[in-house]
């Protein structure tokens, strides 16, 4: 995944009297900062001021102040009567500031409307206010308009694999009241007192992964049909052949396997006599996107491991029997699916500053009441009520439930209490001293959010990445294929597999010695990170038999288990087995290096690793490995 740091423009907001108001303006006689706020309307697609992301407009004390909630241009007019002799000007406010950012001349003679009309930039928490002159007779009249614009905010361009690695999900095939035939019409029909009859389907990069799971104890309603099972993919997808060489060489046979699973009919559970691995395959001869299903002869005379005529069929482990249990898994490349699609997402950073929790401030009380310094401007104002006796009024919405609040005075040998519960308003406090004589005296203060008004900050934005995905195998031409597999097995000894090829997104994957198709290259290394490794090793004829990946632990030519990664312990003495393991680990050490290690407790040169394809036109696939880096 990649990531690119931009710039976008949020949308502008509209507020104004839009024209002449009277009383506007606070006072018709006198100087004023104060004005009406009610006389503020929303322009086209913008939300009532109390819903606005751009502005808080509030009355603090005897101003009427505007903050930006957001960095801003602010556009603004506003008007009103002052004597010829009289200015109006925007100041800034509070802790921003007392500097004048923008002013009228005088007059030259009379009284007559003047405006003001300037654009002010303005960061998060800023604040402004404005002012009117002594008016030239009893006016109050006023105007005012304004919009807030976002300044450029930075955002994040990813380029995702969103949308391409999904869930589990369940699906039923165009035929699901049986199997079907080489041209998808229904063979067969399942019995209708199945315990467990499930399809389930999820997208993997280019690729579709399907299960299936069937359990019947009794064939009520069950008919075997005629000839070779086939099963279909969910409704509207096309496999992509042209990632399954093997796939157009039907006639040997062996097709392209892409999964594994098992079959039995024993009346209580696996573990009898007929239980058998089942090999879905998929034959470009054959139309319509069906998997078939190979296995080997359980016979005494073909304990050899030979496919039997057709797999599953009406002839083999047929649908007309009181029991049977079916557990299958399968992954073909679909047509028009990439393991690279990257759509582009646009994600704005997020600002934490807007889940703060805690704010402080600096109070003056020396006979009056007045605030030095806050962190935020929380506090809308504050004032005397008595000696020592201070109340707190915060700004308006800013806390949906009461704060707790912590209080120091700045003098020693006097403390304070709380005169009031604190609330969604304000909090009223008194400082005395330890003979309960009340005192003016300079405080701070602490605040923070509780209950429902805690704001949690949003999760790691690392949780929206999606892992890359790199498949390694052993690909050995047709012709070596065909006469010796996948390699010999020793005798109680872990074998070495070999991984000479790789596809996908392997730019973590390295090797030094990676050699391609018919190569001997047996080891490989990963950048450090979070992996998912899963692992498929075909062994045949071998007894008892493992898989696993192993380390040198970044050292030496000694190799050791990678923890809980070993799977299998299979035994087959006759016929060929896939055996299946995966880990999921954090490495570390860029230097590791990690191999696949197959078990054999017997030997068997060239096929013990896996067989032979017998064709001189069919590439041999054994060590199979997928490799997801998660972060």
């Amino acid at each position: 995944n990649q990531f690119l740091q931009t710039s976008s423009q949020g949308l502008p907001e509209f507020y104004g009297t839009f024209g002449e108001v009277d009383a506007f303006w606070d006072s018709s006689s006198a100087a004023t900062t104060s004005w009406d706020i009610t006389s503020l309307s929303p322009g086209m697609n913008t939300p009532l001021l109390a819903n606005s992301k751009l502005l808080s407009i509030t009355d603090i004390s005897t101003d009427t102040v505007i903050e930006a909630k957001q960095d801003i241009k602010l556009d603004i007019s506003f008007g009103g009567l002052p004597t010829t002799s009289e200015y109006m000007y925007i100041q800034e406010y509070g802790s921003t500031g007392s500097g004048i950012l923008a002013e009228t001349m005088m007059g030259a003679t009379g009284i007559g409307w003047k405006y003001l009309a300037t654009t002010v930039m303005m960061n998060k928490g800023d604040q402004i206010k404005l002012y009117r002159g002594i008016p030239g007779g009893t006016y109050d009249n006023g105007s005012m308009n304004l919009c807030a614009t976002p300044q450029v905010n930075d955002v994040v361009l990813l380029n995702s694999q969103d949308e391409i690695f999904t869930d589990w999900v369940e699906y039923t095939p165009a035929v699901s009241a049986g199997m079907v035939d080489s041209s998808g019409s229904q063979n067969g029909i399942f019995s209708t007192t199945a315990s467990t009859k499930k399809w389930q389907w999820r997208r993997v990069g280019g690729d579709m992964e399907c299960r299936f799971e069937m359990i019947w104890t009794s064939d009520s309603g069950a008919d075997n049909g005629s000839g070779r099972y086939y099963m279909q993919l969910p409704p509207g997808y096309t496999i992509d052949y042209s990632r399954l060489p093997a796939s157009v060489h039907s006639a040997s046979g062996v097709g392209a396997v892409v999964g594994g699973g098992v079959i039995g009919t024993d009346t209580s559970d696996a573990l009898g006599y007929y239980t058998q691995p089942m090999y879905p395959t998929v034959y470009q001869t054959t139309p319509g996107n069906l998997i078939a299903f190979n296995n080997s002869d359980i016979a005494s005379s073909k304990l050899d491991g030979e496919f039997i005529t057709n797999g599953w069929s009406s002839a083999w482990f047929e649908l007309d029997r009181s029991h049977i249990q079916v557990s299958l898994y399968w992954k073909v490349p679909i047509a028009g699916w990439t393991s690279t699609f990257n759509p582009v997402l646009s994600m704005p950073l997020v600002d934490f500053g807007s889940f703060e929790n805690t704010y402080s401030a600096r109070i003056d009380n020396n006979g009056t009441a007045s605030i030095t310094s806050q962190s935020e401007n929380f506090i809308s104002s504050v004032s005397r009520t008595g000696t020592g006796v201070v109340a707190i009024v915060w700004k308006s919405g800013f806390f949906t439930q009461p704060p707790v609040v912590t209080a120091t005075v700045e003098a020693s040998g006097e403390i304070i209490s709380q005169s009031a519960v604190a609330t969604t308003s304000g909090v009223t406090l008194e400082i005395v001293n330890h003979a309960s004589s009340s005192n003016d005296r300079d405080f701070a203060i602490v605040v923070q959010r509780q209950g429902s008004d805690y704001r949690q900050p949003p999760q790691p934005t690392a949780a929206v990445i999606k892992p890359s995905v790199a498949r390694v195998i052993q690909l050995k031409d047709g012709g070596t294929a065909a006469s010796t597999g996948g390699g010999t097995t020793g005798t109680d000894v872990w074998n070495v597999r070999v991984l000479n090829s790789v596809s996908g997104e392997s730019w973590f994957f390295h090797t030094s010695t990676f050699d391609g198709r018919g190569g001997t290259n047996t080891t490989f290394q990963l950048e450090p990170g979070l992996y998912e490794v899963q692992m498929v090793g075909p062994a045949y004829h071998v007894g008892y038999t493992a898989v696993r990946l192993a380390t040198n632990r970044g050292s030496g030519t000694t190799y050791y288990e990678v923890p809980n990664s070993t799977g299998g312990g299979t035994y087959q003495t006759s016929g060929s087995v896939y055996v299946n393991s995966s880990v999921v680990f954090t490495l570390t050490n860029r230097d590791e290096k990690f191999r696949i290690e197959q078990w054999s407790s017997n030997p068997l040169a060239d096929e013990g690793l896996g067989t032979r394809t017998n064709s001189s036109s069919v590439d041999g696939v054994y060590t199979q490995m997928v490799i997801r880096k998660l972060k």
